[in-house]
């Protein structure tokens, strides 16, 4: 089943491609090197990351807790570093956080893509 895309619309209804604002959005100031964590809300499907380009944001859905990097490579299912989005996340979901320097970070959901929680 297709999941629809609800996208703005300017005044002469020509697709803007942005988002609908959300009331379910969430912020925090990351302190370096210490993790935080974000359960996923009632109703969410997709979920939308900003913080400051350039930043060694690591993102973890579920799982063990999260850590920085070591030397070597690791396999470390389920997480991601500088993610913009990711979707298939359900209600209930645990999402933790890491940065190596302070970082401020905004999540923000919705029930999917596009369409407010």
């Amino acid at each position: 089943m297709a999941t629809q895309l609800n996208l703005g619309r300017d005044n002469n209804t020509n697709v803007t491609f942005e988002l609908p604002w959300t009331g379910e959005y969430y912020e925090t100031t990351l302190a370096a090197t210490v993790a935080q964590s974000l359960t996923v809300p009632p109703n969410s499907r997709s979920v939308y990351f900003s913080f400051q380009p350039g930043l060694n944001v690591f993102v973890k859905l579920n799982g063990s807790p999260i850590a920085l990097p070591t030397g070597a490579f690791a396999n470390v299912p389920n997480k991601a570093f500088g993610p913009t989005a990711r979707h298939s996340v359900k209600s209930g979901d645990t999402l933790q956080f890491i940065c190596d320097t302070n970082a401020f970070v905004s999540v923000e959901f919705f029930d999917k893509c596009g369409s407010v929680a």
